[in-house]
């Protein structure tokens, strides 16, 4: 399995990292005390500073100067308003995310990971806007232990941690394509990461078409037919707001036996002069609508460039549309 393949090769990646080889267990192994008590103070972080079997000091800030008491932390970490709150009363005190999280992975491997760049990029899992950075950190977690509960192969957060963090810095290399080719096409790990980039994108639903276009123009590229199907969607709300501007009812139009109302509507606009007002001339909206036809019945089959080309054009016309009914 893929995870586990990339966590095996954790020491290759610290090497190529400009790390000292790692040695995780000796760390844990010293904060033992702390987890016994639930307590962190000054001495567990000079232990994280100074202890020469990881690389603190090339990535994280010593803090232990700055931290003046040790601080008690919730004993049930694995409950979620546990966790949100011993990030709470660290990132007090430290002020640093990162180091907030180093902190927790040592104290408890099994619910907490270190929060990094490299592991935010693959899994897509940037900030929502306005976000605190305890917030974001806990969804961190929460995808760190949501690998841990569907494959069963790997038993602590930490460790899918550092199985991604390890696919970051070895999956351009040819000798681990093998890997990066079963982490590519695990659809469970792949809906994950778009299921975040949504997430972080700010996507507020069905309700806004204008992300709704976004989304088409960026997926064209990867998926020409789901993208010309989200921009029939726009397209088909377009022609209703155009029709009602010019006070026309589609169900009130004749139409032949299998026209349906909308295809009614874009004939009657297209004779109508008036729709050069948004750019379009004598011929346009049928086209468009063979397009739309393309994309969303299962007997038509769109190429990818009527595809592209229906996006652009259903993208052009929301703008001008937006100028023209303010008007």
């Amino acid at each position: 399995m893929w995870l586990v393949e990339f966590h095996k090769k954790v020491p290759e990646a610290a090497k190529r990292a400009g790390a000292p080889e790692l040695d995780y267990g000796s760390v844990e192994q010293a904060f033992e005390p702390a987890r016994r008590r639930m307590r962190v103070g000054p001495d567990e972080l000079r232990i994280l500073e100074e202890k020469t079997q990881w690389a603190y000091g090339k990535w994280f800030p010593p803090l232990s100067s700055t931290m003046k008491s040790p601080i008690s932390l919730p004993e049930e970490l694995e409950d979620e308003k546990a966790k949100k709150e011993a990030i709470r009363l660290l990132y007090e005190s430290l002020k640093h995310i990162e180091v907030v999280s180093v902190v927790l992975r040592f104290l408890c491997p099994e619910q907490f990971g270190i929060i990094s760049p490299p592991v935010v990029a693959i899994l897509n899992l940037v900030p929502k806007v306005g976000e605190e950075h305890g917030d974001h950190y806990l969804r961190y977690i929460g995808q760190l232990l949501d690998m841990v509960a569907y494959y069963k192969v790997l038993p602590r957060a930490a460790d899918v941690d550092m199985a991604l963090w390890t696919a970051t810095h070895l999956l351009l290399d040819t000798k681990y394509k093998k890997f990066t080719e079963k982490m590519e096409g695990d659809e469970y790990f792949q809906e994950a990461r778009l299921r975040n980039l949504l997430i972080g994108l700010g996507w507020r639903g069905p309700e806004d078409d204008r992300q709704r276009l976004l989304f088409a123009r960026v997926l064209v590229e990867r998926d020409y037919v789901s993208a010309a199907a989200i921009a029939a969607r726009v397209f088909e709300w377009l022609l209703d707001m155009i029709g009602r501007r010019f006070h026309i009812n589609k169900w009130d139009l004749p139409r032949t036996k299998h026209e349906s109302a909308t295809g009614a509507l874009v004939s009657a606009l297209d004779e109508r002069k008036e729709i050069c007002e948004l750019g379009l001339r004598p011929g346009n909206l049928p086209d468009w609508w063979d397009w739309r036809n393309e994309a969303v019945h299962p007997d038509r089959h769109i190429s990818p460039g009527n595809a592209t080309r229906f996006v652009q054009a259903v993208d052009g016309l929301w703008h001008r549309y937006g100028t023209w009914k303010r008007k």
